[in-house]
């Protein structure tokens, strides 16, 4: 069997809050025996302008719009997506000195429709266009086969109303979830954090611990519950809760910030001094986990 490679070329820009420049190259792959001089089945002209049409709808564009976070596995999913039609091989994507090679057989196309929206909702949350990822979620949630993605459909709804601060709202996606699936720490977790903005701290506490028993080793689920606990005035088991996320995840910087509070308010000014320079250390050199600046998922 022959192998022909069609190559092509684009710019378009990456990253969630700053757009960043970068050149990609795509090479697709096709395979078929030779006959007369040709490998057989396959039309060159063909390949090449599907191709090309792919590429000139990727170029100079802000990649989060049209598949999400732009990981090189996304892009080359996409890719094989777009030119399923003409039955490729595989793909490889590469970025500076960077490469990705994917077999067309590791996309499953039968649910990519739906996934890719989910991507593209996400990709606007990043760049904070919230009003956008509502609109891209709530065409999803009205297609075809949305009832296999409803929680994550409801997760994302439910962070976009956070981030604009409409928090009753939010906290009704998380309750939809936990409706479907009273098992999902996650979903505890985001609705424990909403009702303390909302002053429900009885309720509140109430999920994170159980968002806490969930996920055990979720540093951001016990310090979460660590700050709850601080706006009860339950300084000393606040420092647990913070200590225990410290040592789950020891670059976790608004951790120490956080236990930094609770050791001020029980009157150990030293020891909240330092875990606050350990917080910016982290910050400064760029080492913070969550890098609580940027939107979270």
């Amino acid at each position: 069997m022959a192998t022909l490679t069609i190559v092509g070329k684009f710019s378009a820009y990456h990253g969630s809050r700053t757009q960043r420049p970068d050149d990609f190259v795509v090479e697709l792959d096709y395979e078929g025996p030779i006959v007369d001089g040709f490998i057989q089945g396959v039309s060159y002209t063909a390949l090449r302008g599907n191709l090309d049409r792919v590429l000139e709808e990727l170029e100079g564009k802000w990649l989060n719009e049209i598949i999400g976070r732009a990981t090189k596995e996304r892009l080359g999913e996409y890719v094989l997506y777009r030119v399923r039609a003409t039955s490729p091989l595989r793909v490889r994507i590469v970025q500076q000195t960077q490469r990705l090679e994917a077999s067309a057989d590791e996309v499953d196309y039968s649910d990519y429709q739906s996934l890719l929206q989910l991507s593209r909702a996400e990709g606007l949350i990043y760049m904070g266009r919230f009003d956008d990822a509502l609109d891209c979620l709530a065409g999803l949630e009205q297609g075809q086969g949305a009832e296999r993605h409803l929680d994550h459909i409801w997760h994302l709804r439910g962070r976009c109303l956070k981030y604009k601060k409409e928090y009753r709202k939010a906290a009704g996606e998380f309750g939809k979830i936990l409706e479907h699936d009273p098992q999902n720490g996650e979903a505890h977790r985001n609705l424990g954090n909403l009702l303390y903005e909302l002053g429900e701290h009885d309720q509140m506490v109430k999920h994170l611990d159980r968002a806490v028993e969930l996920q055990p080793q979720s540093a951001r689920c016990w310090n979460n519950r660590g700050y709850a606990l601080q706006a009860l005035e339950r300084f000393e088991e606040a420092l647990r809760d913070h200590t225990q996320a410290i040592e789950l995840d020891p670059q976790y910087a608004e951790a120490y910030s956080d236990r930094a509070a609770a050791y001020a308010a029980l009157g150990q000014k030293d020891v909240a001094a330092k875990d606050l320079a350990t917080a910016q250390d982290l910050r400064d050199r760029g080492m913070d986990s969550y890098k609580h600046e940027q939107i979270v998922l």
